[in-house]
C-alpha cells in the first residue's frame, strides 16, 4: 500500500495538488510495513518534502528531509554489501542534494553546510571502506570516519583573517560557503 500510495502522490505532485500529495506521501510513510518499510519510508519521506516545499512550507520540508536521511542511514546499515552500500547512498544522494538546497533556501545557512559535509563525510567513507578491503581482503572492517564537521567546529579552528570555501553541486546548481572565524 506504501508503494501505491507514494505513486500517487508523485502523481498529485506533478500536478500540482501540493495538500493531496502531502496526504498521500504522510499516508506512504505511516503504512510502510515489512521488510522494505525503511527503504519505503525513506522515498515517501523525499516526496513529502518536494510536496511540502512546493507549498511553501519550507519548515515542514525540512523536517521531512531530516526525516528520511535518518530513514536513509537506517536503510544502508542494512545492507551488508559494501559495494551496495556505495550504490545505494549514491542514489541517496538526492536526498542531501534536496536538503541542502532547501536549507539555503530557508536561509539556514549553517545548517545547510552542515548536511553538506554528513553527505561528504558518507562519501568519503564509501570510498575508504571500498580501498581498504579490496587492499586487505573482505574480511577487513573499516572503522567508521566519525560525524560530520559543524560549521561553529570549523569557525574556531581558523586563524584570524582564513576563510574556508566548500563547494557543493548537484545537478543544477553548485552551493558556495565562505567560513571566516566570525561567521559563514
Amino acid at each position: 500500500m506504501a508503494l501505491v500510495r507514494r505513486g500517487l502522490g508523485r502523481v498529485a505532485l506533478s500536478e500540482g495538488r501540493y495538500s493531496e500529495a502531502v496526504t498521500l506521501f504522510e499516508q506512504a510513510a505511516a503504512s510502510a510495513s515489512g521488510p522494505d518499510a525503511a527503504y519505503h519510508r525513506l522515498w515517501a519521506l523525499d516526496g513529502l518534502e518536494q510536496a511540502r516545499r512546493a507549498a511553501g512550507d519550507l519548515p515542514g520540508a525540512i523536517d521531512a528531509y531530516r526525516q528520511a536521511i535518518a530513514a536513509a542511514e537506517d536503510v544502508r546499515a542494512r545492507f551488508r554489501s559494501e559495494e551496495f552500500k556505495a550504490g545505494f547512498f549514491g542514489a541517496v544522494q538526492q536526498v542531501f542534494d534536496g536538503a541542502v538546497a532547501v536549507l539555503v533556501e530557508a536561509k539556514r545557512t549553517e545548517d545547510a553546510f552542515e548536511i553538506s559535509e554528513r553527505s561528504r563525510s558518507r562519501a568519503l567513507q564509501d570510498l575508504l571502506r571500498g580501498r581498504v578491503a579490496m587492499r586487505a581482503g573482505s574480511d577487513v572492517i573499516a572503522e567508521p570516519v566519525g560525524r560530520a564537521v559543524s560549521a561553529a567546529a570549523v569557525r574556531s579552528a581558523l586563524a584570524a583573517g582564513t576563510a574556508l570555501v566548500e563547494y557543493h553541486s548537484t545537478s543544477d546548481r553548485t552551493y558556495a560557503w565562505v567560513i571566516r572565524r566570525d561567521g559563514v
